[in-house]
């Protein structure tokens, strides 16, 4: 089923893909969030980490969210 988070105690974990390439479960609790940002080596959370269900490349021109996905290798957008 998943991990538990041991700030929540519930399974509040996404995928994401850091700008390193690296696909981790990250948490979506406010502690967890904190967590996360402070030790994944990125400083992302859930919410600037590139969701490989939804996101696309390239993104809208402008797009704030992406400036910070401008990191991301190449090939990692033409996989999707």
């Amino acid at each position: 089923m998943g991990p538990y988070c041991k700030y929540c105690h519930r399974r509040c974990f996404l995928t994401r893909t850091l700008a390193t390439g690296k696909t981790i479960l990250l948490a979506t609790c406010t502690h967890g969030m904190a967590f996360d940002r402070a030790n994944n080596g990125t400083g992302q959370d859930h919410t600037t980490a590139h969701n490989p269900i939804t996101d696309r490349f390239p993104c809208q021109p402008g797009c704030t969210r992406c400036q910070v996905r401008a990191t991301y290798p190449a090939t990692l957008g033409e996989a999707l």
